[in-house]
């Protein structure tokens, strides 16, 4: 008997005569150092259940049982002769082998094989020819192909219909990233650097006409410059400046302006040599307007500094933000100076451009409060007169002033409407 003993970890392996283990305890293969006893070289340990005996590994797989493999030679297979029943040495001839082929060329089976054939797609003229044989004039209108448009003779049937069916796509420009909005007069507009373009159909874009770029403003330098064919951001130097409606006259005149910090892009062609519709991005500037709330008494006539100390009173910013600002805004209509009371006022003031006149005024739809006579001093609402006012950017504007005859004119929710 023989018995290994690892002193590390005291696992013990005995293997008692006939080579059979007799005990096991708490065994770890890797602690087989050494295994003796009736095994021979090659053989390895299997467990049969009770007991680990010797094994040795077959070396080839054992045959099916009752069948026996015809002799073959070297590269021959072996397929099943239905007729015969059973199974036979094959070689591979070349009537199975897949003939040698040029580029562009078909396999066509000829009954027997397949074999090496050179097809004509385009065809030969007559009967069952792809191409025209004749030159064709169009007498209709189909698709890409208009009515008296040509096709001459050896042109393809792809081509006729590629033509008929597929009309020219015409790239489109946008043009994005450009800073707009609508400002008041005398803001300064913000800082721009850059632009963006893109196109849809890029194939058609000739790529080798850049663009142009044009930045224009009545009252600011212009800038230009060169843009790519392509989609992308185009660069440009720092664009910015005072925003004006007018500087002569500026409230009496325009009301207000809509092509500031104007941005053109333009000059780029498709590949039939037509022109892509060139983009603009502007901004629009206007006036500001107050509808004030004052205890201030101004008549008829008033003095520019009575006004603007009345109106500073109510809106020290001038920004409309003022506690005594009922309504303010950019003025675009007359009918932005309409509101709905939502409380006991003392004098209502509407000061406003002079560009703009008032035909009307009216209460709840039925009551009339002015007419437009600007001299009629006997109505609801009345004319004061022209005035010149210095605005949060200190541009001077001409305004035009009108106020109720009488403090708390109006009642609460009374809907005031201009036109």
């Amino acid at each position: 008997m023989t018995q290994i003993v690892n002193n590390i970890t005291k696992y013990v392996l005995e293997i008692v005569e006939g080579g059979s283990v007799q005990t096991i305890s708490s065994i770890s293969m890797i602690d087989l150092l050494d295994v003796q006893g009736l095994a021979t070289t090659g053989q390895v340990l299997q467990y049969d259940g009770t007991n680990w005996i010797p094994y040795t590994l077959p070396t080839a797989p054992a045959p099916v049982a009752g069948f026996t493999p015809p002799a073959a030679t070297d590269k021959q297979f072996m397929r099943y002769d239905e007729a015969l029943g059973e199974w036979e040495a094959f070689t591979l001839t070349t009537e199975y082998v897949l003939p040698e082929a040029i580029e562009g060329a078909f396999l066509q089976f000829d009954g027997t094989q397949w074999v090496v054939v050179e097809l004509d797609l385009t065809g030969g003229g007559g009967e069952g020819s792809t191409v025209l044989e004749e030159d064709l004039t169009s007498t209709e209108n189909v698709g890409g192909i208009d009515s008296g448009d040509t096709l001459v003779a050896g042109t393809t049937l792809e081509d006729v219909f590629r033509t008929m069916l597929i009309t020219y796509q015409e790239p489109v420009m946008t043009l994005s990233s450009w800073t707009t909005g609508t400002y008041e007069h005398g803001a300064t507009y913000p800082s721009d650097t850059n632009f963006s373009l893109s196109f849809t159909n890029d194939s058609n874009i000739d790529a080798g006409v850049n663009g142009s770029w044009l930045v224009a403003d009545s009252f600011i330098a212009n800038s230009n410059g060169t843009s790519l064919p392509e989609d992308g951001t185009t660069t440009i130097p720092a664009y910015t400046g005072t925003l004006l409606v007018d500087n002569v006259n500026a409230g009496a005149g325009l009301a207000s302006r809509s092509s500031a910090a104007s941005l053109t892009v333009s000059g780029f062609q498709n590949t039939n040599g037509g022109t892509i519709g060139s983009k603009t991005r502007s901004s629009t500037v206007q006036f500001r307007y107050w509808v004030l709330d004052s205890a201030t008494t101004i008549g008829q006539n008033p003095s520019n500094a009575s006004v603007q100390s009345m109106l500073s009173g109510a809106d020290p910013s001038l920004d409309g933000s003022g506690a005594g600002v009922i309504e303010s805004g950019l003025n675009s209509s007359v009918s932005n100076l309409g509101l709905t009371t939502s409380g006991s006022y003392d004098f209502v003031y509407w000061l406003l451009p002079q560009a703009f006149t008032v035909n009307s005024i009216t209460q709840n739809t039925s009551i009339n409060l002015y007419a437009g006579d600007t001299a009629d001093q006997t109505t609801a609402v009345i004319y004061l007169g022209e005035v010149d006012i210095d605005n949060q950017y200190g541009q001077t504007v001409k305004m035009q002033l009108l106020r109720s005859k009488v403090s708390n004119a109006f009642a609460p929710g009374s809907v005031i409407a201009f036109s």
